[in-house]
């Protein structure tokens, strides 16, 4: 049986499982614990905590340019005002 690349409803994510669940050589994947999950969950958050804030200090760093202020890169020199 191949999976399904196209078309993707319900009625044909549902069949596709159904089939895939009674082949043989198919290999599950356990579930994850709580605390793996709470772990991999806070470090999402951070990993876009850290993409927002990047963008933020690059943002603020094209807009001083634009008055002529360069500032080097980097949040301690955004902050230093340098």
């Amino acid at each position: 049986m191949s999976y399904r690349k196209s078309n993707k409803r319900d009625f044909n994510d549902a069949t596709t499982i159904a089939g895939a669940a009674q082949r043989q050589d198919m290999r599950f994947v356990p579930v994850k614990p709580a605390e793996q999950q709470d772990i991999q969950m806070l470090h999402r958050i951070r990993q876009l905590h850290v993409k927002n804030a990047t963008a933020q200090s690059n943002q603020i760093r094209g807009l001083l340019s634009e008055y002529g202020m360069v500032v080097s890169q980097g949040k301690n020199k955004l902050l230093a005002g340098t």
